[in-house]
């Protein structure tokens, strides 16, 4: 298998493209041009997502698995397919808060490097909240 590099989103809800950019090795706009832009993806509608993968050449599990104590990601022997929270450090008010565009944020765990690469390069005080992920099991 070939080495995952971090790939950017070009849109502001295309953390989607990126995460399938980062493990198809394909480029995001090439990508983007094949699969019919239907807005942003979600934890609650990954199908579009799996269904560009799946035509790739990726298999990932089809059922996630939910963050607990009792399984970081550090531990995990695969590449995964992340979908997290966002939140931000509002500077008013010392706190963080959620983003709410978008509802969510697709990330890829890179098992070889064990880095979550970030599709939106977030900078700033941040705080990612892990939701769930999906077992990488094949790749280009």
């Amino acid at each position: 298998m070939r080495k995952l590099k971090t790939v950017f989103q070009s849109d502001a809800c295309g953390c989607w493209l990126a995460a399938a950019s980062m493990l198809t090795g394909q480029q995001y706009e090439e990508l983007k041009s094949k699969f019919s832009f239907r807005g942003e993806v979600t934890g609650r509608s990954a199908k579009p997502l799996l269904e560009l993968l799946s035509a790739n050449g990726v298999t990932v599990d089809l059922k996630s698995t939910k963050i607990s104590e009792t399984t970081p990601l550090q531990n995990l022997e695969h590449d995964a397919l992340v979908y997290a929270k966002v939140y931000f450090k509002d500077g008013k008010k010392n706190r963080f808060r959620i983003v709410e565009k978008p509802p969510g944020h697709w990330m890829i765990w890179d098992s070889e490097e064990k880095v979550l690469r970030d599709p939106a390069g977030f900078d700033g005080e941040m705080l990612v909240e892990i939701r769930s992920y999906r077992k990488v099991l094949t790749r280009p």
